[in-house]
């Protein structure tokens, strides 16, 4: 039996530094700002292409 997720998923963007790193810092706030609302999931990375624009590294910090 397959378990169906109800609720609602929030898309995260990421935010940047000025030197083109992601905003670590800003990126959690934001994510627990989500969570603390109506936010039952969380899509992070995903919304506007920065996956792909992203190194390895950069995205698995991000888990």
């Amino acid at each position: 039996m397959k378990t169906r997720l109800t609720g609602v998923v929030t898309p995260l963007l990421a935010p940047y530094e000025d030197d083109l790193s992601i905003a670590a810092g800003l990126f959690l706030d934001h994510a627990a700002y989500c969570l603390e609302g109506v936010t039952h999931y969380l899509s992070p990375l995903g919304t506007t292409g920065e996956a792909i624009s992203n190194t390895m590294s950069e995205r698995m910090a991000m888990r």
